[in-house]
């Protein structure tokens, strides 16, 4: 009875939180980024599009510039389906076909299809957008053009085909009714010089440019209908070659008959058509031809009204009879409607029943709002000159952090002073003056310190618009997704992109890298478990692929790399790439997280032979006193062999498994003797944040006492640790601490903080890892209150690199879902007590301004887990499971540091894991349960 009411009870809470309806995620996510950020699409299937385009900024550069804004029409739609890295196809015994170092952003030099509007005899050449909306299904721009007022919406369908419907909102007064609007475009040609500074392109002619032969031919295509009106289209078929730089001269030992040289191949383009169409007949205006530069372009005009809108559309392919079919068939303004309904009904279908739904709800946006916006002004080794006594003074701080939090959180403080030796202490005052130097103190502002008066400033500029409140975490997380959504790749070409994987970055990262590849196995996990083999599987299978290819069976090259288990950094459809990473230790982890929640031997056997066939050195014998991989070198790579015995625990591989448990035990002592090898930390590598991903390993491997002091000591430290001190300087946490001779871009980035984090909550140092993960959160918003998942940031605090990274999906979505909800499944175990496999846990770390947090998570079938944890006032906390097929439920609420009072049903334990009260339910008695916990923060 108790189980039908929690139950009841749970369909009225979900109904009351958004989850009774299916959410529009599209919707939820729409934002406008004109001036901003350069809008990206994708279609999934090798399409992809840049509304406008930016460029990597400099050190001196804090964002990622738009040089380019999006316009009316269709800017930068390109192909990339894995058949050539960069612009040009050659082919070796390193690589493969199709590898290149070079033109990895050659998106830039597409032009499909730029608009022009003519009205009243003024022509307004691309004209930018007074927003320009993004969601994950579409961009939606708005144009003024001298009074008129278009919209303008563009989208993939689900075939990949790229549409754009334009239509007029309304005229000007007295202006013509009728609009002319003319599009341009060309063919691919990109007449950027080789790099002569590159050693590869010795022996190149000095003018020598990307595009070699340039044979692109344009042609109208005539005879179109489109639901039943006429309409029209332009074929491009792309023919020419392209420099490739297939190998790096650095890159040893190369074979004899291999050459680092660059070399001119096919085009990636090559020999495919490339439609451009108008929903109406736009032959009477149409004219093509070449320029002197060889590029085929083509040129067509159209009359636009109010209620008559106009489509336009793009696509790609190797088939140009299919192609033409492909646009033809979407090409009438019902069918385009009718496309764009189906693509948002395809990801909003996916966003809501294929992954777990994630709501928060925030208890006081305004008083987070306030804290993130204190900066400080510290003046190292100078005193505040103030006459007026302190009005507060606290003798129990040890720290610059303590002060600035302490002065941050009482409103009168305006400035505050230390002692630079011990006893601290520090002074509050609610007056600024001038510090002056003495090295005995150090004194520090809210915004800037008073400063001897300069002479008069110039008039100042209109005060800047206040920031854009930040939106959250919802935002953060179902951004996590959106990108994933655009960024998937399933381009079925043989002989390795015959699955779906995640791509990293549209800008020069879109293929599969080996280092980024760890960062999203534990987030694809968690689909739906029927999805695994079409969402979860591809990335480790295309690995298998890779190391199996002829070119790593065959190359001397390869077999001198894989004498230290180290792989290509990337691949595509029939390519590997000649530079390395040795990393695929770091994948063992994630491999098996996936098995567990979606248990499926066929993707563990495949995954262990990958693993088996690179690691166990030549004999055969896994405990080889010769290892190819350091296992006690870091965190992640100690860990990996006790997963790999576990798979072939599971896989009936029982000499294998003992062999790795062996080689765990053999390792341990050497992993555990590096801490305070050089001090009271792990290892000797202070320079590098990733130091701290030790603490990934488990007790007694690694030590909770030393994940406290790790995280006290240098990690949350904001003097010289790895904290920034405020935002304008990198992002929490730092990549390099603030001791280091370090500036300019890669200050800090989200990868490596997710993995420090992850370590500090495994060692429950919850206090440190929630303040860390919040932190970075908030950077992801701070310049325009909707979420980024930015390359980098650099040394003035700004975003640097791509901004549309998928490395955002550690912190943005599996750290919210599995740390901060607390969630984690496993299908495979089995508690003593429980008479079937599986445990649930939920472990929540709530951050102080979250009310409550609600997940479902997708089972077989339309089965789903309803998890909610949600705060009875400031000190009592409820969490609620239902719904749960698992064998197994382990409740843990976080105390969130306090004392513990009391709690509700009884059979809990305290403190166990360190800093939770936790219950274990099983059989009947885990499907759905209540329980409650007080305590005194």
């Amino acid at each position: 009875a108790n189980n039908i009411f929690i139950q009841l009870l749970f369909v009225f809470v979900l109904i009351c939180n958004g989850f009774g309806a299916q959410q529009d995620i599209n919707a939820l996510l729409s934002r406008d980024v004109v001036g901003k950020v350069t809008p990206f699409l994708g279609s999934g299937n090798g399409r992809h599009y840049f509304g406008g385009q930016s460029f990597a900024g400099g050190n001196d550069s804090p964002m990622w510039p738009i040089g380019e804004q999006e316009t009316l029409g269709i800017t930068h739609a390109f192909f990339r389906d894995g058949r050539a890295r960069g612009e040009g196809i050659v082919c070796d015994e390193i690589t493969g076909c199709g590898h290149s170092l070079w033109g990895w952003e050659f998106y830039r030099n597409t032009r499909i299809l730029y608009g022009e509007v003519v009205l009243n005899s003024t022509n307004t050449v691309q004209p930018a957008p007074t927003s320009l909306i993004w969601r994950p299904d579409r961009i939606v721009a708005t144009y003024n053009v001298n009074g008129t007022n278009l919209a303008e919406t563009k989208f993939f369908t689900t075939t990949g085909v790229f549409l754009s419907i334009i239509e007029v909102t309304s005229v000007c007064h007295g202006c013509n009714p009728a609009l002319n609007i003319s599009f341009t475009g060309h063919s691919y040609v990109n007449t950027d010089k080789l790099p002569k500074s590159d050693p590869s392109s010795a022996g190149t002619p000095p003018d020598a440019t990307m595009s070699v032969t340039r044979d692109a031919t344009v042609e109208a295509v005539s005879g179109l209908s489109c639901g039943g009106s006429t309409c029209s289209a332009v074929k491009v078929t792309e023919h020419g070659t392209s420099y490739a730089k297939p190998i790096d001269c650095s890159f040893t030992p190369l074979p004899k008959d291999v050459s680092c040289k660059a070399r001119i191949g096919p085009m990636m383009y090559d020999g495919m058509a490339v439609v451009v169409g108008a929903s109406t007949d736009i032959s009477p205006t149409l004219t093509m031809g070449p320029d002197s530069e060889k590029r085929q372009w083509y040129n067509f005009s159209t009359i636009i009204r109010v209620g008559q809108p106009l489509v336009v559309g793009w696509a790609q392919g190797d088939d140009a009879a299919k192609t033409v079919s492909q646009l033809q068939s979407v090409l009438s303004v019902s069918a385009a409607k009718q496309a764009l309904a189906s693509r948002s009904a395809a990801s909003n279908d996916f966003f809501t029943t294929a992954v777990p739904q994630f709501n928060v709800t925030l208890k006081d946006t305004a008083v987070k709002t306030t804290k993130e916006m204190v900066t400080w002004d510290v003046h190292f080794g100078e005193a505040c000159d103030n006459p007026l006594p302190q009005y507060k003074w606290f003798g129990n701080i040890t720290t610059l952090s303590e002060c600035e939090t302490a002065c941050g959180q009482d409103a009168k403080c305006l400035q505050f002073q230390m002692p630079t030796k011990s006893p601290f202490w520090c002074a509050f005052y609610n007056k600024t003056t001038q510090p002056q130097k003495n090295s005995q103190f150090n004194c520090a502002c809210r915004g800037p310190c008073p400063s001897p008066s300069p002479p008069p400033p110039p008039p100042s500029p209109p005060p800047p618009s206040p920031p854009a409140p930040p939106r959250g975490p919802n935002d953060i997380y179902w951004f996590g997704w959106a990108s994933y959504w655009n960024l998937m790749l399933m381009a079925d070409l043989a002989p390795f992109e015959t699955v779906r994987h995640a791509q990293s970055a549209p800008n020069n990262f879109l293929g599969l890298h080996l280092h980024d590849t760890y960062y999203y196995l534990n987030f694809v996990s968690w689909v739906k478990p029927e999805l695994h083999e079409e969402y979860a599987h591809g990335n480790l299978v295309m690995w298998h692929k890779a190391r199996n290819s002829k070119m790593m069976q065959t190359s001397s090259y390869w077999a001198h790399q894989l004498e230290k288990a180290t792989l290509p950094d990337n691949m595509g459809a029939s390519w590997i790439a000649s530079s390395t990473c040795g990393e695929l230790a770091y994948l063992v982890e994630g491999a098996w997280n996936i098995y567990t929640k979606a248990p499926n031997q066929t993707y563990l056997g495949l995954v262990y032979d990958l693993f088996h066939a690179t690691f166990v050195p030549d004999g055969g014998n896994i405990t080889n006193n010769t290892q190819r991989h350091n296992w006690f070198g870091d965190g992640k790579s100690i860990i990996a062999l006790g997963y790999l015995e576990k798979m072939a625990n599971v896989l009936g591989k029982a000499e294998d498994a003992s062999q790795w448990a062996q080689l765990l035990n053999r390792s341990k002592p050497f992993f555990t003797s590096q801490w305070r090898q050089c001090g009271m930390l792990w290892g000797c590598t202070l320079g590098d944040l990733k130091t701290f991903a030790a603490a990934l390993a488990p007790e007694p491997i690694f030590m909770d006492e030393w994940s406290d002091i790790s995280a006290q000591d240098w990690i949350s430290n904001s003097v010289y640790g790895y904290t920034p001190p405020n935002s304008s300087y990198g992002a929490p946490l730092l990549a390099f601490p603030l001791n280091a001779s370090r500036d300019g871009p890669w200050t800090a980035h989200t990868t490596g903080t997710a993995e420090v984090i992850e370590g500090l909550f495994r060692h429950h140092s919850d206090k440190y890892a929630v303040e860390a993960t919040v932190a970075h959160m908030q950077a992801m918003q701070r310049d325009f209150g909707f979420t980024v998942y930015p390359e980098a940031w650099d040394d003035k605090g700004g975003l640097w690199g791509d901004q549309w990274y998928l490395w955002g999906v550690p912190l943005g979505v599996v750290l919210h879902l599995e740390r901060l909800a607390g969630i984690q499944l496993d299908a495979v175990a089995q508690d003593v007590n429980a008479t079937q496999p599986g445990i649930l846990t939920v472990s929540d770390h709530i951050p102080e301004d979250w009310d409550s947090v609600h997940v479902r998570i997708p089972r077989e079938g339309n089965q789903w887990i309803d998890i909610l944890v949600e705060r009875l006032g400031e000190t009592a906390k409820k969490i609620t499971v239902a719904g749960n097929t698992l064998g197994a439920l382990y409740i843990q609420p976080w105390l969130e540091g306090g004392t513990f009072i009391s709690a509700q049903p009884q059979g809990y334990v305290v403190n166990t894991p360190r800093g939770h009260v936790s219950w274990t339910f099983v059989n009947k008695d885990a499907k759905s349960q209540s329980v409650t916990v007080n305590y005194k923060v």
